[in-house]
């Protein structure tokens, strides 16, 4: 047996073959209509808010924006039919009247939601603005509150025009909240 001889030149390319059949259908993706779930409350009546000392008050609100995967009850919280990651922004403008210490969050079915927390201490007559946003797990159901609390009690007079203002927007579905089917090999 002798040596392998020279590789020859790559010949022509040869003519198009038939359609194969149709694949199998996969699973329905998500739509670029869909609509996300999203949700908004806001203050803007004036108005004095005392809390006693080791007090938790639930801010009240004056309107709501658009909303969908959700609804409102009261004017205090939002309840999500959506469940999901949420991004919340939280917002609170007033002028103090007493000095003192105030926390600023938002509860996820009376739990404070954790890194929601903003604080403030504030002297007397003192203009302030805080403001807060977080990423939140939120299951069906969930009740969400935009709280303030003082260990020594606080007493603040909400700004003119918007002074409340609390915000939800899904970001993306819960770990197995969606049936995921297997890919046909």
């Amino acid at each position: 047996m002798g040596e392998a001889g020279t590789r020859g030149a790559t010949g022509p390319i040869g003519p198009r073959g038939q359609q194969g059949p149709q694949g199998a259908i996969g699973p329905t993706g998500s739509s670029l209509n869909a609509v996300p779930a999203y949700c908004g409350m806001f203050n803007a009546s004036c108005g004095e808010v005392d809390i006693a000392a080791d007090e938790v008050a639930a801010m009240t609100f004056s309107d709501f924006m658009p909303i969908a995967g959700a609804w409102y009850d009261e004017r205090h919280s939002v309840v999500i039919t959506e469940p999901g990651v949420y991004k919340l922004d939280y917002c609170l403008r007033a002028t103090s009247v007493t000095c003192g210490t105030i926390q600023m969050s938002i509860t996820n079915d009376a739990i404070v939601i954790p890194g929601s927390s903003v604080y403030a201490t504030f002297a007397p007559r003192e203009a302030f603005s805080i403001c807060g946003f977080t990423l939140a797990e939120v299951k069906d159901g969930a009740h969400l509150h935009f709280i303030v609390y003082s260990r020594e009690g606080a007493r603040f007079r909400l700004s003119d025009g918007v002074n409340l203002m609390m915000l939800a927007e899904k970001l993306a579905d819960l770990p197995g909240t969606c049936p995921v089917e297997p890919m046909p090999l």
